[in-house]
């Protein structure tokens, strides 16, 4: 089951927490990656369920990734539209 989660994870591009961690709290994440393509670090967002729904999950989703790729851009990674998610610079 865990690895089906990370492969899901990996194909969306962001992981979500609802509940999971803390009793009362959703946290969307997505991942910045440097110019070999490891990740370095994550960023993310964290509001009350009560406040959370399917239509603030899309809009906040959206947010999270699209910051994620910019960050990660400016750490020398580049988005692949084609992929619909990010590639390795060519370097050399």
């Amino acid at each position: 089951v865990l690895l089906q989660k990370l492969e899901s994870i990996r194909s969306d591009g962001y992981a979500m927490d609802c509940e999971e961690f803390r009793l009362g709290s959703t946290c969307i994440a997505a991942p910045l990656m440097n110019h070999n393509g490891r990740v370095l670090a994550a960023i993310s967002v964290s509001l009350p369920t009560v406040r959370f729904s399917s239509v603030d999950c899309a809009a906040i989703v959206d947010a999270v990734i699209r910051k994620a790729h910019e960050i990660s851009s400016e750490l020398g990674y580049s988005i692949c539209e084609s992929q619909g998610g990010l590639v390795a610079r060519e370097t050399g």
